[in-house]
């Protein structure tokens, strides 16, 4: 790089087979960083692991597909939750005049009782 700079545009790219070994590795990072649960990681391992046994064999098996897409489904799903039902009260707690949270299950809702003397309806952006 002339003068010390970097252009990102000339970095070489990499692109890793989608392979169950490398999502076995990328699986190892995410629980490294207890992004997540060991149940979960163990479900996903076993459907990886089935799942590069069918490949070694050369055989097809809808039984273990099925298994992984249901596992990406759940993984889906639980990435749209990232934050816990607890922090996102605790959260909405911390706002001024905010006096009671009330998460609604499976709609992704809050519902708050606010102090009308104290409330600041700018505050709540911050969340």
């Amino acid at each position: 790089s002339a003068g010390g700079t970097f252009d990102a545009q000339r970095q070489q790219q990499h692109v890793w087979p989608a392979e169950p070994v490398v999502a076995l590795a990328y699986l190892d990072q995410l629980q490294r960083s207890e992004v997540v649960s060991s149940d979960r990681a163990a479900d996903l391992s076993s459907a990886l692991s089935d799942a590069q046994n069918r490949l070694n064999e050369a055989v097809s098996d809808e039984r273990v597909a099925g298994k992984l897409r249901s596992l990406a489904v759940t993984f889906e799903i639980e990435a749209e939750d990232e934050r816990p039902a607890d922090e996102v009260v605790k959260a909405l707690l911390s706002l001024s005049g905010v006096v009671e949270v009330a998460l609604a299950e499976g709609e992704r809702v809050a519902y708050l009782k606010v102090d009308s003397a104290i409330w600041d309806e700018d505050s709540l952006c911050t969340v």
